[in-house]
């Protein structure tokens, strides 16, 4: 069992084995845990601030008609955005006491929340585990079948952090389902709960 929060799931990703992707078996289990980092200094405050002055907007109409829209070149919503969020909490120029990410069980009402820097950690830990446990890389495929838990969101920006391509699936998805799908996508991994990996072990 892995915790996150007092919130308690299993989650085990599958290594595909062969072309046809009927032979699956299990390549890693982990955990993520949330850790506070104390004390962490940042020398380019100056730079941080100036990045999200932006964000602060004392004359709409003014805002409104100088604004254009500046697209980069390259953009990751993981390293462009949780990424910088996370250094202004880290010099004090946004408040840890405000959830970037807040998550209610909808029967138990309990409840998960995290700060830009916990979720940063997070999807981190999970992207590390997928490139170096799984032996994904970028532009690979892994499909993700879970409930409406955190996790499907620590997942997702994982994946965006390392460049894998996520797909989705419902938890009403069984062994014929899984198998088109896995199939189709030539996945190279699936996480799932375990309550549903008998499916993935017969597809």
């Amino acid at each position: 069992m892995a915790a996150i929060c007092g919130f308690k799931t299993v989650k085990t990703a599958y290594q595909v084995l062969n072309k046809s992707r009927r032979n699956i078996s299990i390549s890693q289990k982990w955990n993520v845990q949330i850790s506070h980092r104390k004390n962490v200094q940042v020398s380019q405050k100056r730079n941080i601030q100036l990045a999200l002055s932006g964000y602060h907007f004392p004359d709409y109409e003014l805002e409104r008609k100088n604004f254009s829209l500046q697209i980069p070149e390259f953009f990751n919503f993981a390293h462009d955005v949780i990424d910088r969020w996370a250094d202004a909490e880290k010099v004090g120029l946004r408040r840890t006491d405000v959830p970037c990410f807040w998550w209610v069980d909808s029967q138990t009402k309990q409840e998960v929340k995290l700060s830009f820097q916990q979720l940063a950690q997070i999807s981190k830990r999970i992207a590390n585990a997928l490139v170096s446990g799984c032996g994904l890389k970028k532009g690979d495929r892994i499909v993700v079948i879970l409930p409406k838990i955190p996790e499907w969101w620590f997942i997702n920006i994982a994946c965006i952090r390392a460049g894998i391509t996520l797909i989705p699936g419902t938890t009403l998805l069984r062994t014929s389902d899984i198998y088109h799908r896995l199939k189709l996508s030539q996945a190279n991994c699936i996480i799932t709960t375990a309550d549903l990996s008998h499916y993935v072990d017969e597809a």
